[in-house]
């Protein structure tokens, strides 16, 4: 439950940096998808380190142990 909740802690605050940082972008006249980017950068565990990736990767691998089987090989090797 604790990888869930750093999830979508996570989550809400990339859509939170999302939101502020297309606004700013828009402001300027510059594309929003540039904001976006700017916001994962900033966000990101190589930048605020606001957002931990080994966490979030946890927390989607755990997800994805619940889904049931669908047939399909998820080793790609």
């Amino acid at each position: 439950m604790h990888g869930t909740a750093e999830f979508l802690i996570a989550g809400a605050t990339l859509i939170s940096g999302a939101f502020i940082a297309v606004a700013i972008c828009s402001r300027l006249g510059v594309p929003s998808i540039v904001g976006f980017l700017l916001a994962g950068m900033a966000l990101g565990p190589h930048g605020l380190e606001l957002i931990d990736g080994e966490a979030t990767l946890g927390a989607v691998d755990a997800w994805n142990r619940r889904i049931p089987d669908c047939g399909c090989d998820p080793d790609f090797g």
